[in-house]
């Protein structure tokens, strides 16, 4: 019998949560971000859900390997290449790419080869990758020989829709916008692309040719608040409870007794832990549903088990767990135990079995 440790995934759910954010911005063309495995979701199984996505987005050239050997979708890499082998890849298997270093420019002068799209990246403010305002003019110039579409991006380094959120990124796209209108009148040609989820989800102004939406995909609404969206839950994580024990009070649970029963209790083990991409620190914070009722997780997590306060006295061995779902968010759990919502999904390892329905 297997362990009773599964993702189940819903496919249909991502369907319809790409059709929620093409409706938002119906004339801007999407290109879906499935990087690092599609958030820990399955690549194939999530590409074949998203059939209506203009595009795709990975971070790595070993991510568009894996891409194309069962899809020739329009393809994105976000980090573009980083030596000359990865540019003749790229070139081989049709790949679009980011340039946001001058390293990457020469190299592809060197080279010679064209491709369908290239991906010119702005710096306005994430200060990661990509060229400053100064720069931007110079380097258009050095990439339209190499692609007659070129598509100026950005990156927003914060679209949770808080206030101090919202001044940040009005910031940045006014500055996108100015460059970009100034391009325009130096008679340069080019697509724009700006808004992640978090830029779809929160704001109404922020359109641009091409979205990148990656989290709100998968189901997550993370600092958005407000209700225009109802995107659907996709991944349920679930388990069972394989063992029940007694603990009298004052007895501790775990590696280092960081658990301490204050009252003679029932705990239960459940088949999971931080070798499968339960936070280390989901001990003493976290929460997973039982019988419809919350239980704590208690003491430190281990490897492969970690540890429930049992609500009452009747639930028994074989007894279904929730660890996140549809009635329990994951955006709730990674805010209870200072975490963000892509470690918990890009997280699950590979030794959790996946189960789709559609």
């Amino acid at each position: 019998m297997p362990r009773p440790t599964t993702a189940i995934i819903d496919l249909s759910s991502i369907a319809y949560n790409f059709n929620v954010i093409k409706n938002h911005c119906p004339k801007s063309k999407i290109y879906s971000v499935v990087k690092s495995n599609a958030y820990g979701h399955g690549v194939r199984k999530v590409v074949d859900a998203l059939k209506r996505s203009d595009g795709f987005c990975v971070a790595t050239i070993e991510e568009a390997g894996e891409f194309r050997e069962f899809s020739k979708k329009p393809l994105l890499c976000l980090q573009g290449f980083y030596d000359k082998e990865d540019l003749k890849f790229a070139h081989f298997h049709k790949l679009e790419l980011v340039i946001h270093n001058k390293e990457q420019i020469e190299l592809l002068e060197k080279s010679k080869l064209s491709f369908s799209s290239l991906w010119l990246k702005f710096d306005t403010g994430m200060n990661r990758l990509g060229f400053v305002h100064n720069d931007i003019e110079n380097m258009m110039h050095r990439l339209k020989p190499f692609s007659k579409k070129i598509v100026l991006m950005t990156h927003l380094k914060s679209s949770s829709g808080k206030k101090m959120s919202k001044k940040v990124t009005n910031e940045q796209y006014n500055l996108f916008t100015k460059t970009s209108l100034n391009l325009r009148k130096q008679k340069h040609k080019f697509f724009t692309s700006v808004s992640n989820s978090g830029g779809i989800l929160n704001f109404d102004d922020l359109f641009s040719d091409i979205e990148r939406p990656g989290l709100s995909l998968y189901g997550s609404h993370y600092g958005h608040e407000s209700k225009t969206f109802r995107l659907k839950n996709v991944t349920t994580l679930v388990s069972k409870i394989i063992a029940i024990k007694e603990i009298k009070k004052g007895e501790t649970v775990g590696y280092d007794g960081l658990w301490q029963a204050k009252k003679n209790s029932l705990i239960g083990i459940v088949p999971i832990g931080y070798s499968d991409g339960i936070p280390l620190n989901y001990g003493n914070k976290g929460y997973v549903l039982v019988k419809q009722s919350k239980a704590k997780v208690i003491g430190r997590v281990a490897m492969d088990l970690m540890a429930i306060e049992l609500p009452h006295d009747e639930i028994n061995v074989g007894e279904d767990i929730i660890l996140w779902g549809k009635e329990l968010k994951v955006d709730e759990l990674a805010l209870l135990t200072d975490n963000i919502p892509y470690s918990f999904m890009t997280s699950l390892s590979k030794r959790v079995k996946r189960k789709y329905i559609k």
